[in-house]
């Protein structure tokens, strides 16, 4: 099997993931990437340094589309969290990376079963509350206190496994924004949370086996991407785009739950 096509498929999930459609399915980038790079002959620090700029692409994309769409104020309150999250993150990346294997997969564990386990519960707790309430439901607006620690758990998953992607729209959807506003706004933020794990990344060393050109190979795959998610968004109601991001969390949330045990026994074997 030729594995670069697996990691074109990765990249270009990137597009059609930062378009706002198959957001969920976007959490299907690090663990492909991961797999395809291994069986290539890379490890998974090459695979994370690899999505990292082509991420940041996606971001500039999706902003670009909705630019004068995007909350400047939700941003602002996830602000200060994301970035305690991404300083703590990158430590907690070097101090694994130097412990070996077993320990690398502990931490990675310990995210996915993280990250998973508060996207099967919230995306839970939204259904419920649409029952209770039969069918509607009032703008959510989220504390300063809660943003910022949305923010901080975003900084942290995205730094070490860029896992952040359902703690993001379950902290958007419930805010009940235009699609516009959700896609730039969460384009927008991504952007500058990616941006601001670039230094950290480079001075690990994740860029140090990539090779330029594979960002030229694979950069015009986000582009595509963006232009079919984009394709696709416009036809579909914003209620039927909801329920589409709320079921793919919910099922890339169960799936990370399940990887993250699944490390956990590859840890200990």
């Amino acid at each position: 099997m030729n594995w670069w096509i697996v990691v074109a498929l990765a990249i270009f999930l990137i597009g059609l993931g930062k378009s706002g459609f198959g957001s969920g399915a976007g959490l299907l980038i690090p663990p492909l990437t991961v797999l395809a790079m291994t069986r290539i002959g890379y490890g998974a620090d090459v695979a994370l340094g690899l999505l990292l700029p082509l991420l940041l692409l996606g971001d500039t994309l999706a902003v670009y589309q909705y630019r004068r769409d995007f909350r400047f104020d939700i941003i602002k309150r996830l602000a200060i969290g994301t970035i305690i999250g991404v300083m703590i993150g990158a430590y907690l990346l070097s101090w694994v990376q130097a412990l070996g294997t077993r320990s690398e997969k502990l931490a990675t564990a310990v995210v996915l079963i993280d990250v998973g386990l508060e996207s099967v519960i919230l995306v839970g707790l939204h259904f419920y509350r649409v029952w209770r309430s039969k069918g509607t439901l009032p703008p959510y607006r989220p504390s300063v206190a809660r943003s910022s620690a949305t923010g901080f758990f975003a900084g942290v998953s995205s730094t070490i496994a860029h896992a952040a992607g359902p703690i993001i729209s379950l902290h958007l959807l419930p805010q009940q924004l235009a699609r516009g506003a959700f896609i730039s706004t969460g384009g927008m933020y991504f952007f500058l949370l990616n941006s601001i794990k670039m230094p950290g990344y480079y001075q690990i060393g994740m860029f140090s086996h990539t090779p330029m050109q594979w960002y030229l190979y694979l950069g015009p795959l986000v582009v595509i991407g963006t232009l079919c998610g984009r394709w696709l968004t416009r036809r579909i109601s914003d209620a039927m785009f909801a329920n589409i991001v709320y079921g793919l969390t919910l099922v890339m949330g169960l799936y990370l739950l399940i990887k993250g045990v699944m490390h956990v026994i590859d840890a200990h074997a």
